[in-house]
């Protein structure tokens, strides 16, 4: 754990500059493992909230990749993921396009190699 906590947003901010930086992905389910990795990552060392096995289903001081019940597929391949401020959708070929849910505003956007 980072001895300095940092807000949301700023860890937000590292985490997609994480994900700028990583090898793009191959398709859906590598996407949101490398995306996953990072918001790990990102909340272990800047949150100060140690990571809940069992997070609860509501917003917590930590942040959490979206729960398996908030994933699906679609007809596409494309994985779409929800959690309490974004829809992420990983796409079959291993993009990864993150809006906020409340706008609908894409944050953030990578191509995938598939």
């Amino acid at each position: 754990m980072a001895s300095k906590s940092l807000s949301k947003a700023e860890r937000l901010r590292i985490v997609f500059s994480r994900l700028r930086d990583a090898p793009p992905a191959k398709n859906a389910n590598e996407a949101m493992a490398t995306m996953n990795r990072l918001l790990d990552d990102v909340e272990d060392e800047f949150s100060g909230v140690p990571k809940d096995p069992n997070p609860p289903r509501t917003a917590t001081a930590r942040m959490y990749a979206p729960q398996s019940d908030s994933i699906v597929m679609d007809d596409d391949g494309n994985l779409i993921a929800v959690s309490a401020g974004h829809i992420v959708v990983y796409g079959a070929d291993g993009s990864i396009r993150i809006e906020q849910r409340a706008s609908g505003r894409v944050v953030f956007r990578k191509a995938g190699t598939g």
